[in-house]
């Protein structure tokens, strides 16, 4: 028989292998996706471990979307912890982000940096009557849009009872402003307190993880940790340089942390402006920034920061 004939006897046989190949690559890919949403092999919940990934469900690669995947190299390269954009490894899903987080330094780093201080200090998080606040904005952006406009048509001609209105915008004004400060202060007050005590369980765990314990203890312990940072941490982008962390905003503001190198490189608060006519569905841009030594530097960064805004107004 020739060797067309076999290559036409053998091609329907290949392309079956070929699609059985690729069926499976693709059954074995969301068995993994099912193993590490349940907290299994890969995942880092597996109670043998200790836990030992604590941003399990924050990481997503930047390229395609997937999770970042926990990945514990064995034999020679066995302390080898990385976290790893999961449809990239072992070419599932042909992602060409490849790019391995050293785990033990994204956990080092980030534990000592959020343990520098109560980092929701710097922005207010958002509490149930928080849309109170954007309305009393928006009725004052309004009113001194209503004064404007008045004003700029504003000739010698004007009838007094415009120049009435544009007197009681101005007292409209003075009042909504007032309240919005009371409203600002009385929030402000309440989640003082909520996070005071947040942060004082979060600096608890982690003083609690040198201490010698069981294995079920410290499994308990960072399985809490982990939620923590998820309290903490709305999400973990990893890209072919390194990773950005992005804490969880507020209507108006957001801190992130760079993480390249093994370690924080600097941190950023981005704003929205509260003024703005979209607010808030304007865009935020970068606010405030430090870098490492600065972060680090023992300065005292919620005056800088009370500094910078009042420099910024």
């Amino acid at each position: 028989m020739g060797s067309a004939s076999r290559s036409a006897i053998l091609s329907p046989t290949i392309s079956r292998r070929s699609s059985i190949r690729r069926c499976f690559g693709a059954f074995r890919q969301r068995i993994n996706e099912r193993r590490y949403e349940r907290g299994g092999k890969g995942s880092g919940g597996r109670k043998g471990w200790g836990f030992p990934n604590l941003f399990l469900g924050l990481g997503k690669c930047v390229e395609c979307g997937a999770t970042l995947t926990y990945e514990s190299a064995g034999g020679r390269r066995k302390n080898r912890r990385t976290l790893v954009c999961s449809a990239a490894i072992r070419n599932q899903g042909g992602c060409t982000n490849r790019k391995q987080h050293f785990y033990p330094a994204v956990e080092s780093e980030l534990i000592r940096t959020l343990s520098l201080l109560d980092f929701s200090r710097l922005i207010a998080t958002p509490r149930a009557n928080f849309d109170r606040g954007a309305e009393l904005s928006s009725e004052i952006n309004e009113r001194l849009d209503q004064q404007r406009r008045l004003l700029e048509s504003f000739t010698s001609k004007t009838p007094e009872i415009v120049l009435q209105r544009v007197a009681t915008l101005g007292t409209e004004i003075g009042d909504l402003r007032a309240e919005l400060r009371a409203h600002n202060e009385k929030a402000g007050i309440a989640e003082a307190l909520q996070d005071r005590d947040n942060y004082a369980e979060f600096l608890n765990l982690i003083t609690r993880m040198s201490a010698d314990m069981g294995e079920d203890e410290r499994f308990a312990l960072r399985a809490r940790l982990a939620q923590e940072f998820r309290r903490l941490i709305d999400e973990m982008v990893g890209d072919e340089t390194g990773i950005t962390v992005r804490l969880k905003p507020a209507p108006h503001q957001r801190i992130e942390f760079r993480l390249e190198d093994h370690a924080i490189q600097s941190m950023t608060v981005w704003s929205r402006e509260a003024s703005h006519p979209e607010y808030p569905a304007n865009a935020m841009r970068p606010f405030w920034s430090l870098t490492r030594d600065e972060l680090f530097g023992g300065a005292d960064l919620i005056g800088m920061f009370a500094q910078f805004t009042r420099a910024a107004a």
